[in-house]
């Protein structure tokens, strides 16, 4: 898994135990849902998602945990919000916003 702010390296990917024959359409959102470390071998908290029905459409939010920040997709059904949030997490540059609440938990974090 690369870094939001990163370079991509060649380290090796160990991942969560999450083998679904559902998600192998979708092995970048797979990988972000489910590596534990980043190209360069750091290690990596995995990232998680939340989808909200808003009647017309669906919207689906990542949340990156290392970097305090979260990005949202939003389409007509479950297949292209699927898509297109394996599509953002592809693209070079994306509009990745900061979080507070997880900025919060990072600063907790690192007082520890």
């Amino acid at each position: 898994m690369r870094r939001l702010s990163g370079a991509p390296g060649d380290a090796p990917r160990p991942r969560l135990p999450a083998t679904s024959k559902v998600w192998a359409k979708y092995p970048l959102l797979s990988e972000f849902m489910t590596s534990t470390s980043y190209d360069d071998g750091q290690p990596r908290q995995p990232g998680y998602a939340t989808m909200r029905n808003r009647t017309h459409c669906l919207e689906y939010t990542l949340y990156d945990l290392d970097s305090a920040q979260r990005i949202s997709v939003i389409a007509p059904d479950l297949d292209s919000v699927h898509a297109a949030a394996e599509a953002i997490l592809g693209a070079d540059a994306a509009p990745w916003v900061p979080d507070d609440y997880l900025q919060s938990l990072l600063n907790k974090k690192k007082k520890k």
